[in-house]
């Protein structure tokens, strides 16, 4: 087995022949809905692809692991995560963001470390177009659904659009993103330099009418 380490031997995603110890095997938590990897191959540590998944993993972790063959783990997934949101990550799809935030919040809970790199990752979307990392959040409320209102308060929150069901606002909740409450939303309106605009008053009457008993 010891020969097999300097052997092109494991072929790789693209069917091509790689050193064992240029191989990474790709754990289910890393992977999409599709089985296909959260992060492309081209952003791995130099050297380093994925393995075919034709082989079978569950009966030769063992070999794979004997010859130099390894599973990606939670440092090197949240080092590549980094680098992929420096370069594309945030311009991926809404699923992909919700795909990241599951893998996060399994790191997050685990009590196996990473939160210290998680908290420096550009993962917050707020309202003026910018990302936040996590270790800022405490100072951000979620984004209010009502556009005319929202826009017109004032204030930096993370995008509307978050819903109470997605990963996504868990993970925010527990990094410390807050709701706005209503008390927070009437200082906002009241203190908006919109409050002569047409639009921005309607709205601000319709929240205060719908909250007059709150």
């Amino acid at each position: 087995n010891s020969s097999l380490r300097e052997c092109h031997c494991l072929m790789n995603t693209k069917s091509e022949f790689k050193l064992p110890r240029q191989l990474l095997i790709l754990p289910v938590p890393f992977r999409d809905e599709s089985n296909q990897p959260l992060l492309p191959q081209g952003v791995l540590p130099p050297k380093q692809e994925y393995l075919s998944q034709l082989y079978d993993l569950e009966a030769s972790m063992q070999v794979l692991s004997h010859i130099g063959v390894y599973p990606m783990n939670n440092d090197i997934f949240l080092n590549t995560l980094s680098r992929f949101l420096r370069l594309a990550g945030k311009e991926q799809a809404d699923a992909w963001h919700e795909s990241v935030a599951s893998c996060l919040m399994q790191i997050w809970n685990s009590g196996q470390g990473g939160k210290d790199s998680i908290r420096l990752l550009d993962l917050i979307p707020l309202s003026d177009g910018k990302w936040e990392i996590p270790l800022r959040a405490r100072g951000l409320v979620f984004g209010i659904d009502d556009k005319v209102l929202s826009n017109g308060l004032d204030v930096i929150t993370v995008i509307p659009g978050i819903t109470k069901h997605s990963v996504r606002y868990r993970l925010y909740i527990a990094f410390g993103v807050k709701e706005p409450s209503l008390k927070w939303v009437a200082e906002k309106i009241l203190s908006s330099k919109k409050k002569k605009d047409l639009a921005f008053s309607l709205h601000s009457a319709f929240f205060f009418h719908e909250n007059r008993h709150d």
